[in-house]
């Protein structure tokens, strides 16, 4: 008999614009030698998502290719420059419905902490109906996970939406996960905001 309702959780990492401001590929740009993708998915990798899942898009070659090496699954959004929320819904689609959550990231978030993750899924498993949100200094971040309900409403709506829109018509259902980790505010838009994350 299981105890736990909820021992499986996949993630989502959304990596499908262009980067214009970026200068180019945010997937593949590197820290140290390492690449966005590969810190971020080496952090969930130290977590119970599975599958772990990048939507690609503007760079679908280079980046599924990335997503080859590292050993996780991809989705093509063909419709990417519709917007963030059509490259969730590809993402979301490859989602089974035995898993009971997902964890939505970004691509340009790659400072949050292995242990920011972690303490949020555990929050999750204790409350798999809610949609979890990270909070740093009075201010929302991500990533954030999404019950599996909220998952089936993203995916039957239009391209037009927004995540946000999806949150603030649910807000009763948002726990804030109030954490120490700047990592959940630090969006990588620009080289300049990188320069900024690292020296911070």
């Amino acid at each position: 008999m299981k105890t736990n309702p909820c021992d499986k959780i996949g993630a989502v990492i959304l990596a499908a614009g262009e980067g214009k401001r970026f200068g180019g590929c945010k997937a593949t740009a590197q820290i140290d030698g390492v690449s966005f993708l590969e810190i971020i998915v080496g952090h969930l990798k130290k977590t119970n998502c599975q599958p772990i899942i990048v939507v690609c898009g503007s760079d679908s070659d280079k980046i599924s290719g990335e997503a080859a090496r590292l050993g996780i699954d991809y989705a093509i959004n063909p419709d990417w420059e519709k917007g963030q929320f059509s490259s969730l819904k590809s993402g979301l689609s490859k989602i089974k419905d035995d898993v009971c959550g997902a964890l939505v990231t970004l691509v340009d978030h790659p400072f949050v902490k292995t242990e920011t993750y972690n303490l949020m899924i555990d929050g999750f498993v204790k409350r798999p109906n809610r949609i979890i949100v990270p909070v740093h200094d009075h201010k929302r971040g991500h990533p954030i996970i999404l019950p599996r309900d909220i998952i089936k409403q993203i995916l039957m709506v239009a391209d037009d939406i927004t995540l946000r829109d999806i949150i603030k018509n649910h807000e009763a259902m948002v726990v804030k996960f109030r954490c120490d980790d700047p990592g959940v505010l630090k969006d990588i838009d620009t080289r300049d905001d990188l320069e900024k994350a690292r020296n911070s």
